[in-house]
């Protein structure tokens, strides 16, 4: 088990998918090289009730598909490319 993943369980943030109200969260999917789990395509959450971040995933398209199943409609998911300079922002529905 990973630093990570072992204080999100600690936290509270693991175990299973938390409800969140429908438009208020901003997932974000994103490249990063992470310290404690190494380099991967990471998942954001951010909202009023929520901050927590998954990862990392084999693909960018594994993250995504996990911020569709997680989010609810009206949410909003920003893409970051590697090399991006702006994300491409969409509306979950």
């Amino acid at each position: 088990m990973s630093l990570r993943s072992f204080l999100n369980n600690a936290l509270g943030f693991g175990g299973s998918s938390p409800q969140y109200t429908p438009g208020e969260v901003t997932w974000s999917v994103a490249y990063d090289v992470d310290d404690y789990d190494g380099p991967g395509w990471y998942l954001t959450a951010k909202g009023p009730e929520v901050h927590e971040t998954d990862g990392p995933f084999r693909s960018k398209g594994a993250a995504i598909d996990a911020a569709r199943e997680r989010g609810s409609e009206g949410d909003e998911l920003t893409i970051w490319d590697k090399d991006a300079l702006e994300p491409d922002v969409q509306e979950l529905g």
